[in-house]
């Protein structure tokens, strides 16, 4: 079922007329992608495949999240950082950090004022 919400959304964007347009200031922007993150969220809360990574590719993961997260900037509504501070906590606490896991928890919560209804809120 999420495979298939997963795609529906990047699927709508791309079939959208507007979608390819030089001039995208008419477009359907309001939904905000972030193909890692959906990716990191399947493979952390859903399939739980990151338990099984060694020390440095989990490592190279959190990073490459973090760095994403970086290159978009000020782009990333509150509710998506917040998501990944879920992601990124839970991975944590699976790999036994629960300090480390708490300081990622504390991010999100922090932000919780600035937005209406996260889903992932209660993770934290």
């Amino acid at each position: 079922k999420y495979a298939f919400r997963t795609w529906t959304k990047y699927a709508t964007q791309a079939v959208d007329s507007d979608y390819f347009e030089e001039d995208d200031s008419e477009g359907d922007w309001s939904e905000f992608t972030w193909p890692l993150m959906d990716l990191a969220e399947s493979m952390v809360l859903r399939m739980r495949c990151t338990r099984w990574m060694d020390d440095s590719q989990a490592e190279t993961f959190l990073q490459m999240l973090g760095d994403d997260l970086q290159r978009l900037g000020d782009g990333v509504p509150d509710s998506e950082k917040i998501r990944m501070y879920a992601v990124v906590s839970q991975m944590l606490l699976e790999r036994k950090r629960p300090l480390k896991s708490l300081e990622w928890c504390n991010k999100g919560l922090e932000l919780e004022s600035s937005v209406e209804d996260s889903g992932f809120l209660a993770l934290l």
